[in-house]
């Protein structure tokens, strides 16, 4: 059963088309100028009453769509019926309209190799192997560390920013905080030039 998508703002036009229809085995539906792009590889029937019926036609051919127009016929259209029409009108324009064939659009895809797909597999497995405890004591910082009774060195930037987080502590905290721990502070300043 071919399916028929009909555009048309006439209600005259919409009613002579259902009423032909009605004794047919053609499965029609009315469609907005509005909705029309969802229409593709479709028989439609375009009535010349719509508005920017040029740019219409154009985008329905455009989208692989066989056109029957209704009147005006000056366009390009599979079929064109002029009005006023009778129903075998309609029924010859159908039959001589063929349904558009479905183009079958290529996909292409990037397929791996087998080779690219063992060194990725490769890898995969050396990601799973790998200690993630050793990653967890580089991201600790340098305050957490010293919580941990871990040993380090830092310098700069790190450096001053323990120092800023260790004077808010009260000594008592301090004390607790580096028991057992032999801490060494070596503060060096950048020489001027002009000495």
């Amino acid at each position: 059963m071919k399916e028929i998508a009909i555009v048309s703002k006439s209600l005259i036009v919409n009613e002579l088309l259902k009423l032909i229809f009605k004794q047919r085995d053609e499965k029609i539906s009315f469609i907005d100028i509005e909705a029309i792009d969802e229409l593709s590889e479709s028989i439609v029937i375009v009535d010349d009453s719509i508005d920017d019926l040029e740019n219409t036609l154009t985008f329905l051919q455009e989208n692989d769509n066989a056109i029957i127009l209704l009147g005006d016929g000056s366009y390009e259209a599979e079929a064109i019926v002029s009005k006023p029409f009778l129903p075998q009108d309609i029924e010859e324009a159908i039959k001589n309209t063929p349904l558009p064939q479905k183009i079958n659009k290529e996909i292409k895809t990037n397929v791996l190799d087998p080779d690219e797909i063992a060194h990725i597999k490769a890898l995969m497995a050396m990601d799973d192997d790998t200690d993630y405890e050793d990653d967890k004591e580089e991201e600790l910082t340098p305050f957490e560390m010293l919580q941990e009774g871990d040993s380090f060195k830092i310098k700069g930037k790190e450096a001053k920013e323990l120092l800023y987080e260790l004077t808010s502590f009260k000594t008592k905290e301090l004390k607790s905080l580096l028991r057992g721990a032999k801490v060494t502070l070596k503060v060096t300043f950048k020489k001027s030039e002009d000495e």
